[in-house]
């Protein structure tokens, strides 16, 4: 969740951009974009229900705890990517 749902996102929406099939919104940087990637790491239900058909007791709270873990990670990677400055006031001239 940390780093295969940012991965895709990110791709996917690169692709889809050099292909043509969409265009970047004004203002978007890559770095933006890779935030908003994080922030989809945030779901965490299908994480949590393929634990539960497939883990039984001390794995399966260990797999809850980590999906917990990662999806917290991933809020708090996109919130930052997403608010800290990335240095427009130096573009500027």
């Amino acid at each position: 969740m940390l780093l295969g749902k940012p991965i895709g996102v990110v791709l996917f929406s690169l692709a889809a951009v050099r292909l043509g099939v969409a265009q970047m919104p004004t203002g978007v940087t890559f770095g933006r974009l890779c935030g908003i990637g994080c922030l989809a790491g945030i779901g965490f239900t299908m994480s949590l229900f393929i634990a539960a058909l497939g883990l039984k007791g001390d794995l399966l709270t260990a797999g809850k705890v980590g999906t917990l873990i990662g999806s917290v990670g991933g809020a708090a990677l996109g919130v930052l990517m997403l608010t800290l400055p990335r240095g427009e006031a130096n573009d500027r001239g």
